[in-house]
């Protein structure tokens, strides 16, 4: 007995299991009636004969290769294991942070994973806001605005506008309106819609660190390049009879745009996809999805479709994302042929990778 419990002992601890582990998932009915002391003594015992056997190896190993030799190779190992990581890193997620392992049974929690929260979009924290009195059609170039908070919709037909720090809460139609501008910036804001808000953002452009809440679509996309980066969009709301929630909306017309290291969360009841894309009003063209954490059970996390008369959809890449089951399924993809790789997905809280 006491033969086959020590086995069992060195498998566990070699694996880095607890005792916890060994007494759980090992125990006899003999064992059980053992106190805690005891199983403490019995652990601690087999650690010790773990680290003396290491001992022993390790003595071996620089016997056979000389102590030099074992020197060089303990050293090659601290400098080759960095270099390594570096270079996972950057081919897995291009540059970014590594998430923490994953586990069956966990759940998605964004800030576990380094992913956008509350805390860490939206108006940074210290920042002084004042009451925004400037027009709310804004025609000036170059024009910036940050600091204040905005009442209403913003509307936005200058190009090179920055919109920095600001907290913008509306019950129109969107809480900022750009079809015409370009180069626009939208940084660190918090929008936050009404009843019938549709959009948080119409437009294109740069959009990095917002916090988008209470509206139909988070940001939908139009026509020409933007990057929409490091957001949190979520608690998607519009009290209209039939409304479709999605996070981030590309309907047509789109090309060159990187949608990377956002948290997307959509509900189940009228939710259709935490990223939606179709040529509604055109083709689009070479859209990069990367590092994103899709939430919630909308109807399908990403959507893809593309209309045969509207042109085609073409080099979607999406990769390294976590993405949690839709109502109906991961994605639906219709006449569209995008690339899928290293994506980890989440079915009943555990999770598999593709």
């Amino acid at each position: 007995m006491y033969r086959s419990l020590f086995f069992v002992a060195i498998t566990c601890l070699a694996g880095g299991v607890s005792s916890v582990c060994f007494a759980q998932d090992h125990a006899t009915d003999y064992l059980n009636k053992l106190s805690p002391e005891e199983w403490q003594s019995r652990v601690n015992t087999t650690r010790e004969r773990l680290e003396q056997r290491r001992k022993e190896l390790r003595l071996d190993r620089e016997k056979r290769l000389g102590a030099n030799q074992e020197k060089l190779r303990l050293n090659r190992d601290e400098q080759i294991g960095p270099k390594r990581n570096d270079l996972l890193r950057e081919r897995e997620n291009k540059g970014g942070e590594l998430p923490p392992p994953l586990r069956a049974g966990s759940t998605i929690n964004p800030a576990r994973f380094g992913m956008p929260t509350a805390d860490t979009a939206g108006v940074p924290a210290g920042v002084t806001l004042t009451p925004y009195t400037g027009p709310m059609t804004i025609k000036t170039p170059g024009a910036v605005i940050e600091n204040v908070i905005i009442n209403g919709q913003l509307t936005v037909i200058a190009a090179d506008l920055t919109i920095k720090n600001c907290i913008i809460q509306t019950n129109d139609s969107n809480g900022i309106l750009a079809v015409t501008a370009s180069n626009l910036l939208v940084e660190n804001c918090n929008i936050i819609g009404g009843d019938f808000t549709d959009n948080g953002i119409l437009g294109h452009g740069t959009f990095v660190g917002n916090d988008i809440s209470h509206v139909r679509i988070g940001i939908q996309l139009t026509d020409g390049a933007s990057t929409v980066r490091d957001n949190y969009i979520h608690d998607l709301f519009n009290a209209g009879s039939a409304p479709h929630f999605d996070g981030i909306t590309l309907l047509g017309g789109q090309k060159h745009v990187v949608i990377e290291h956002n948290t997307i969360s959509a509900p189940s009841d009228h939710g259709t996809a935490e990223i939606l894309i179709q040529n509604v009003f055109g083709p689009v063209d070479d859209v990069q999805i990367n590092n994103n954490l899709l939430l919630g059970t909308p109807s399908y996390a990403v959507y893809f479709e593309a209309k045969t008369t509207n042109g085609a959809i073409t080099n979607i890449d999406f990769t390294n994302n976590y993405v949690e089951r839709g109502a109906y399924g991961y994605y639906l993809v219709l006449n569209s042929n995008p690339t899928f790789r290293n994506n980890v997905e989440w079915d009943s809280r555990v999770p598999h990778t593709r």
